[in-house]
């Protein structure tokens, strides 16, 4: 998309707004990485998924995610061979792997469902049960 059509739409606004609800690093990582949709199945899927989060939240609360303000750095150490995380890392990757169980727990047993597009997206959320236990 150009630009100035960019500037008109006040994207830059828009997702400097929907930021500050990030629940993680990697939720604000994510969002600075979003462009506007232009295919109309893309947008009429996002627009799904954007239904269902919004009832969610209402009838909910929070999802449940949580995590160090530092995990994109601890990722970063994962990815490298041969490097071993901190035990300030570990709790705090442990605490988002934990959170994601909770999370995918959430909106499977949710008030008001059914929330297609969020159980569509939890069910491809793996369970860290056994690796937040050992750490």
């Amino acid at each position: 998309m150009h630009a100035e059509t960019l500037k008109s739409l006040e994207f830059d606004h828009i997702i400097e707004a929907v930021r500050s609800f990030a629940a993680t690093p990697l939720g604000a990582t994510a969002l600075n990485k979003m462009s506007p949709l232009a295919d109309r199945q893309l947008v009429k899927s996002a627009l799904s998924e954007t239904t269902d989060c919004v009832r969610f939240l209402k009838t909910n609360g929070s999802f449940g995610l949580d995590g160090p303000s530092d995990l994109l750095d601890t990722l970063s150490v994962l990815a490298i061979n041969n490097r071993l995380l901190d035990v300030h890392q570990l709790q705090g990757l442990a605490t988002f792997l934990d959170s994601l169980d909770k999370a995918r727990t959430s909106i499977n047993s949710a008030t008001g469902a059914p929330y297609p597009s969020l159980q569509s997206i939890a069910a491809r959320i793996s369970s860290f049960e056994k690796e937040v236990r050992d750490i």
